[in-house]
């Protein structure tokens, strides 16, 4: 290198140019880390080969650091606002608590199937058709149990697994009950 000479110490003596060209930076960047403190000038347009790879060095194990921080203080603000969000839900009445949500939905499904309960009896006198009612009936309601296992599954998955919603007991719409009889049996065929 022609720009290389030997200092006093025996440390090795460089040009801007060429400790711009081995750190792969310009000639404002190296500047602005003397500006710094990251990087020492031996002389007007001059660096000590050492002391400008060590202050580069220095630069970006701070800038590792300072990122580390930052992304930590992000995610420390990301869960404050959310925070914030959720509780400033509940004051506006948008985000009702879970128990009270299950069991709006208990008392709805309960209801929609004593309703249906009755149907078969209120359509017909004649046995027969009212066994293929019960049945027609109880095939829905087996279905909407089976769409309402699969949102609740979802849920569970969306939601994830430190804070999963899971009803302890879950089972089928009905908890085990046997189809729906308007006169007291089971469910028979047509």
């Amino acid at each position: 290198m022609a720009d290389d000479e030997t200092g006093a110490e025996g440390a090795t003596i460089v040009s801007t140019a060429v400790m711009c060209q081995l750190l792969m930076l310009s000639r404002q960047r190296i500047d602005q880390l003397v500006r710094d403190g990251y990087m020492k000038r031996h002389a007007p347009g001059q660096f000590s080969l050492v002391d400008g790879v060590q202050g580069y060095i220095r630069f970006l194990r701070d800038e590792t650091r300072r990122q580390n921080i930052s992304a930590a203080d992000s995610r420390v603000r990301d869960a404050r606002a959310k925070d914030i969000e959720v509780r400033t839900l509940q004051r506006l009445g948008r985000l009702v608590p879970l128990d009270v949500y299950e069991e709006m939905i208990e008392s709805v499904a309960g209801v929609v199937r004593s309703e249906f309960a009755g149907l078969a009896a209120t359509c017909s006198r004649d046995l027969t058709l009212r066994r293929i009612i019960e049945r027609e009936v109880n095939v829905r309601l087996r279905r909407i149990a089976e769409h309402a296992m699969a949102q609740a599954i979802r849920l569970e998955t969306v939601r994830g697994a430190d804070d999963a919603v899971r009803a302890v007991g879950a089972g089928p719409m009905g908890g085990g009950e046997q189809d729906l009889s308007a006169n007291g049996s089971g469910a028979g065929s047509a």
